[in-house]
């Protein structure tokens, strides 16, 4: 399971390089309390070019970027989050 972590890791900081031309990118790691117990929370924050309240909803959507057609502005195939969607969703442990 920490290839799968690895992955989503590598690819969010990928996605937050690739938009960000000046600037920074911050990943931070904590730990919370919960009632489950202890949980790790990874944040990761670039001062790119962000994505309107109108293309949010499609991040995660196969083959998408806010950018498309002929004309859009950016290489890439769209997927680097939906495959951390989608590793996410595998790796979250299961309860005993």
């Amino acid at each position: 399971m920490c290839r799968v972590l690895e992955k989503i890791i590598h690819e969010l900081i990928n996605n937050a390089l690739a938009f960000t031309y000046e600037g920074e990118v911050v990943a931070e790691l904590s730990t919370v309390e919960s009632d489950e117990g202890k949980k790790v929370i990874l944040a990761i924050s670039d001062t790119g070019i962000g994505i309107t309240a109108e293309h949010q909803g499609q991040i995660f959507e196969p083959f998408r970027q806010a950018s498309e057609g002929w004309n859009r502005s950016y290489e890439g195939t769209g997927l680097g989050l939906t495959i951390c969607e989608r590793f996410a969703e595998l790796w979250v442990p299961r309860s005993s």
